[in-house]
């Protein structure tokens, strides 16, 4: 991964502690790993990006977990959800992800939007995404997820 690929994706807003670069440029690993691995179906890579107390929230019922483990059948329940009631679901983000910094936490927002495609209708709305990394002996590991529509399902 070349540095400056990532500079053009985030935008980093430093409080508290100075931080360092690599700091910047391994949140953006971290936070780029677990959004393609998600794409992929990749669930035991998402929780390898994870600490053991990851929490994990969705928009709809039953979208959350608590703890790795969780999160695979959790991700596959939603994707399974996709199959079920609409023929497809895809993610546009035009902004970068906003990224604050105190010490060993890592603050990560995005707004974009989510198209979704059902039997007869297709519907776009706004989708955030939020969530906490903290670091670790291993690098920075995400505590929290949250990604929701502004509306329900």
């Amino acid at each position: 991964m070349r540095p400056d690929r990532f500079m053009h994706t985030i935008l980093v807003v430093m409080k508290g502690e100075m931080t360092s670069a690599s700091d910047e440029l391994d949140i953006l690993r971290s936070v780029e790993a677990f959004d393609e691995a998600w794409a992929r179906g990749d669930y035991d890579a998402v929780a390898n990006l994870c600490t053991d107390d990851f929490t994990f929230i969705g928009s709809g019922e039953g979208e959350e977990s608590e703890g790795p483990a969780a999160t695979g059948p959790t991700m596959r329940a939603v994707l399974d959800g996709v199959g079920r009631h609409m023929v497809s679901w895809s993610l546009e983000f035009a902004e970068p992800y906003r990224v604050t910094i105190h010490g060993d936490t890592a603050i990560v927002a995005r707004v974009g939007e989510s198209e979704l495609v059902m039997p007869g209708s297709r519907r776009r709305s706004r989708y955030r995404v939020t969530g906490v990394l903290r670091r670790t002996p291993d690098g920075w590991r995400w505590w929290l997820y949250h990604g929701s529509e502004a509306q329900g399902w």
